[in-house]
């Protein structure tokens, strides 16, 4: 399978700001791709799916979530995907609920990785 997309060495913040009903972003057999900045992810509000599968990005930095707040799952490196889960919890100070975002991650052994979000 062959797409415009899969000789990209860098996407640039902003790219895809004007796809707010996008719902499924495939980066994936990019092996030249190394690193997103969380911006690239700016306006994509509907995104459910991203595949960075066969890319070379080892990591997204921790406020990427705060650019996807529709994600579900993000498919990464060889056969590992990541679902997002939201766990509520007591912030005291406040005496209100939070909740916390955290990416589950799994390779296809059912073996379970740790998130790498910085």
């Amino acid at each position: 399978r062959s797409s415009d997309l899969d000789h990209l060495t860098e996407v640039s913040p902003y790219s895809f700001q004007e796809l707010a009903t996008l719902q499924v972003l495939d980066l994936s057999n990019n092996p030249n791709l190394r690193s997103l900045d969380p911006k690239v992810f700016f306006g994509l509000d509907s995104l459910q799916e991203l595949n960075l599968s066969s890319t070379s990005v080892p990591s997204l930095p921790k406020d990427t979530l705060h650019y996807l707040p529709s994600i579900k799952s993000i498919a990464w490196g060889k056969n590992v995907q990541c679902l997002k889960t939201i766990k509520a919890g007591q912030f005291h100070h406040h005496g209100g609920l939070t909740k916390e975002e955290i990416l589950h991650c799994r390779d296809d052994h059912g073996h379970i990785m740790a998130p790498n979000l910085l």
